[in-house]
């Protein structure tokens, strides 16, 4: 815009000024902005000045307002636009509309005058017709309607946005950075349809929008931030509604980027920080990385700190950073950080009491502190609030529902404490009335109201609890994991009445739904968080099936209820790879109807459409998959006749510990046979696992008499007339997994496991018929990392020598020089990782930890850091191969997580699943000259016999040298089938 000098009498210093403010706009020098927008002010007298002239300091008044957070420009800029379009037409009269139009597009933003766009939208529309193919007027004109679009809810006015986009896009083909702010505009306006009406079709189209501006912009471009953030805002809705993370990290990537680029003074600069917290909230979300977490809580307080008071977006960053901060308080019991929300969130909700959503998250984390901390008063402060948010939204509005169910569970939680329940089954009675199947309150809202009803506990409650779970649990279209919920709690129900069959027609139903539950595409971390909601289902429903004198079916129960991942694990190269290999196309498809049916009940703006087509493409796959010849049992219960057909001789003791009952399930080849435990109680089980954990020998010799008078006595001695083949496998379940069964008995030879038996352990009857046999082994390695971090005594028996390097030189004389020793130094986690996927026979001397609260964190001590479990386990589908034995001369390798028991998630079964047949480990940590000894003695049964048979040996032999000391001796087991090993060539 250039001022009319004809216009001017005498010498005039605003066209220098004027050009002294367009170049600061351009250079973002906004104090220089400022000063010049100052002085054109005060050159300026609208009632006398030309109409060029006002339109000019409008100009150069909008200008400033696109560099500060100061509200004062904008209302300043509309006056001298209105004073030039009030004295008559003009040329440029069409040009000053568009520049009004968008003053008053940002006055609706900045200012949260919203019914600014009605005056807005009529003048750019006007301006675009007398301006056709005009870039700015058609630019501005999509703008404009997608705010308005985004007001009010009308998706009619998309096409003309659309259009009006496409027309300011074809005028910009030569102009990049033009361009390039169309379609990140574009981009926007896709994702405020997306966020109106759930079609994905919007959302892909806004990530490709903002894909193509961000790669249209030059590096460098003042515009490269606000096609970053808007871009980036399609990648984090992306990634809520799949719930792929790889979206959340790009966008958090970008946005890390272009924020360097921003000054601290721009307006815009709280929105991008907003949109990195958000990532970093996504992030935390999908990896539990706590400081992603943390950054987020950060980036939303720099946001908030940047914001005046009264700046429309100012609480919405508050909401969000207090959510944050209750994630934190979930995440890690952090109180402050639940203090800090809560006191947040006060003073939101003070500055403006009647907005709803406030209302809820004080509430919300309100509930959580209440619960937290056992605090009732929080409690009713949040049932309150609740109260107040929904009397404030029409009842016809899904807010409302959502509101009284939220105001249902903060009542039920509160009725723990004392009186209340009445209203809590009250108000989710109400909730739950007209509910549609696809409604997202719907699986929560019914799991309260059933559990409400249970601890209500009047006449009729329990049936109407049965009932409520019975729906949940029928309800096709809730999530896997609400549906697992109901079936389960429906199942105690059942058992508390003493009605065996429906307990375990309910409990069977969970336990089916178990693998959808931790669906395989789910981080691992996600896949424990949920099965610990499931505590003994499994060997629950076992007991139940052995009332009603049904010992084969309660096997088949345990197979497909415990060991969920180490089966999951086992079908990468199982029954996955059968689906790949006899229809690839079934198996993408079903993981991509699942993905898109869980993603679906994590963000509401998924349309209930695609809920129901992936629902029934689910279904329709398994249909097809289970007609396909092999593979009529995918995802469905193993059967007892195929689990056996596996199975070798001798005799698999399934140890099942449930509540009310105790019992032994003998599986061999041919049969299936039931010993009751009679003394084995629960809560005795309980107090030796948490002894055994830092055993002494005092309290091992105790368990030890106790496990065989409870269990090993009562097992042999039926053993003795089932199976004479004198090996056992042993696959106890709940806490009993801590407790050294093989090592059970009395300081005699008749009442002794290991003189009575070979013992090994197997996590899951699969495990053995999985295993495949392995060819004569070519590459053996020893490891002995020497840890910076843990000094290490030296071997009495060879002073200056660390024991468990004098260890490793003997096997690795005994394997022979093709043998590789890796040791010191050179033992780094890469290596030894490296080793454990591909050497047939591994032997690792040195220390490891047993990490019983997150059991796929346990991991090998090596030079460089911890070889966990989880990294053991991330193997690529289709590479695994049978191979021979690794030997674990270690601490505790064998012991599992303490919430997770059942799930075998310890360092001997990630190298089974690894794929060596045998595993040799240990149940706490053994004195380093005592694994000294028990290797040599294990290596020489090697050459003569089976890994079973050598352990036992060495074993007893250890029994005899270490009389009255367990600790020394019962530690080892052999994990695996019963097969002789060949050794490694030894040149």
């Amino acid at each position: 815009m250039t001022t009319d000098q004809s216009d001017v009498d005498g010498p005039d210093e605003f066209p220098a000024v004027m050009e002294q403010a367009q170049r600061a706009h351009r250079d973002g020098d906004g104090s220089t902005l400022a000063r010049a927008v100052h002085r054109l002010t005060v050159l300026t007298d609208l009632d006398t000045a030309p109409v060029t002239r006002a339109a000019e300091l409008g100009y150069a008044l909008y200008l400033l307002s696109e560099r500060t957070v100061d509200p004062g420009p904008l209302p300043a800029a509309q006056r001298a636009y209105g004073v030039a379009l009030a004295r008559g037409d003009h040329a440029q009269a069409p040009l000053w509309r568009t520049h009004l139009g968008m003053c008053l597009v940002r006055e609706s933003e900045r200012i949260h005058r919203p019914e600014a766009l009605d005056e807005a939208v009529p003048l750019l529309r006007s301006a675009a017709l007398d301006l056709p193919g005009h870039l700015a007027a058609h630019a501005n004109l999509g703008l404009g309607l997608m705010r308005q679009m985004e007001r009010t809810g009308d998706v009619t006015l998309l096409p003309e946005l659309l259009a009006a986009a496409r027309t300011a896009g074809d005028a910009a083909l030569r102009l990049p950075s033009s361009r390039a702010q169309i379609l990140s505009n574009t981009s926007s306006a896709l994702m405020a349809a997306w966020e109106l009406t759930g079609i994905r079709d919007h959302l892909d189209g806004a990530v490709d929008a903002g894909q193509a501006a961000c790669d249209l912009v030059p590096a460098g471009d003042p515009a490269v931030p606000g096609c970053t953030s808007a871009l980036a805002r399609a990648l984090l809705s992306r990634a809520i509604f799949t719930g792929d993370p790889t979206s959340a990290a790009e966008a958090a990537r970008r946005l890390r980027r272009s924020l360097r680029r921003v000054q601290p003074d721009d307006p815009d600069r709280p929105i991008y920080l907003n949109q990195l917290a958000i990532a970093g909230r996504l992030t935390f979300a999908a990896t539990g990385a706590l400081a992603a977490l943390d950054e987020a809580i950060r980036d939303w307080g720099e946001a908030v700190r940047l914001l005046p008071t009264g700046h429309p977006d100012r609480d919405a960053y508050r909401v969000n950073r207090a959510g944050a901060l209750r994630n934190r308080f979930e995440a890690v019991m952090d109180t402050d950080a639940l203090d800090e929300a809560v006191r947040e969130l006060e003073e939101v909700v003070a500055g403006d009491p009647e907005r709803p959503a406030h209302l809820a998250g004080l509430a919300n984390a309100l509930h959580r502190k209440g619960v937290g901390t056992g605090d009732p008063q929080s409690l009713h402060r949040a049932a309150d609030l609740l109260r107040t948010a929904a009397a404030l939204i029409p009842p016809e509005r899904p807010e409302h529902r959502a509101h009284r169910a939220n105001l249902g569970a903060v009542l039920l939680a509160s009725a723990r404490f004392g009186p209340g329940i009445d209203e809590a089954v009250d108000v989710l009675t109400q909730a739950t009335t007209g509910i549609g199947p696809d409604d997202p309150e719907l699986a929560d809202t019914l799991l309260n109201l059933g559990a409400a009803r249970e601890l209500r506990g009047g006449p009729g409650d329990l049936e109407e609890a049965a009932a409520t779970y019975t729906r949940l649990a029928d309800t096709q279209l809730a999530p896997a994991l609400s549906r697992a919920m109901a079936a389960q709690n429906l199942g105690h129900l059942r058992v508390r009445a003493a009605d065996w069959p429906n307990a375990r027609n309910a409990l069977g139903r969970a336990v089916e739904l178990l693998d959808l539950v931790a669906w395989a595409g789910l981080d691992r971390d996600d896949q424990e968080r949920l099965l610990l909601q499931f505590p003994a289902l499994a060997t629950t429903a076992a007991a139940c099936a052995l009332e009603l004198d049904d010992p084969d079916g309660a096997v088949e129960i345990l197979e497909q209820g415990r060991g969920v991942l180490y089966a999951q694990a086992l079908s990468r190269w199982a029954d996955t790879d059968k689906v790949r290999a006899s229809a690839s196309d079934l198996a993408e498809r079903l993981g991509a109807a699942h993905d898109l049916i869980e993603a679906s009940h994590r963000n509401w703006r998924a349309a209930v459409y695609d809920r129901h087509r992936a629902v029934r493409e689910r279904d329709a796959i398994l249909a097809e998959i289970h007609r396909t010849p092999g593979l009529e049992r995918f995802l469905r219960p193993p059967r007892i006749g195929d689990l056996r057909a596996g199975l070798g001789p001798g005799t698999v003791a399934i140890i099942n510990v449930a509540a009310h009952r105790c019992d032994a399930l003998l599986v061999t080849g041919t049969s299936t046979h039931h010993v009751p435990l009679p003394n084995l109680r629960s809560e005795d089980i309980t107090r030796h696992a948490a002894a055994s954990i830092q055993p002494t020998d005092a309290g091992l010799t105790e368990t030890l008499g106790w496990l065989w008078d409870t269990i090993a006595g009562p097992v042999l001695d039926r053993l003795d007339q089932l199976d004479p083949t004198g090996h056992v496998w042993w696959m106890p379940t709940g806490a009993l997994s801590f407790l050294p069964i093989h090592a059970a008995g009395h300081d005699d030879t008749i009442r002794s496991a290991p003189h009575r038996v070979v013992s090994s352990y197997a996590p899951t009857l699969r495990s053995l018929t999985a295993v495949g046999t392995p060819p004569v082994p070519q590459w053996a390695a020893v490891v002995a990392p020497a840890d910076p971090h843990l000094p290490r005594l030296p071997d009495p028996d060879s002073p200056g020598l660390p024991a468990s390097l004098r260890e490793a030189d003997e096997v690795h004389r005994r394997l022979g020089a093709a043998a590789e020793l890796v040791s010191g130094q050179h033992a780094t986690t890469a290596r030894v990782r490296d080793l454990f996927a591909d050497a047939d026979w591994v032997h690792f001397a040195g220390h490891a930890t047993a990490d019983a609260a997150r059991p796929s964190d346990s991991y090998l001590t090596l030079h460089d850091g911890p070889l966990r479990v989880r990294e053991l386990l991330r193997q690529p589908a289709g590479v695994r191969t049978a191979r021979t034995l690794a030997y674990l001369s270690a601490c505790s390798t064998l012991q599992g997580g303490a919430r997770l028991p059942d799930e075998n998630i310890h360092i001997a079964s990630a190298l089974q699943l690894a794929g060596f047949a045998h595993v040799i480990a240990t149940y706490w940590p053994v004195p380093d000259p005592v694994a000294g000894r028990a290797a040599r003695m294990i290596y020489d049964g090697l050459h003569t016999g089976r890994p079973a048979q050598a352990v036992n040996a060495a074993m007893r032999a250890l029994r005899d040298r270490y009389r009255g000391r367990p600790s020394c001796w019962a530690a080892y087991v052999h994990v695996g089938p019963d097969a002789e090993v060949t050794f490694p060539p030894t040149g």
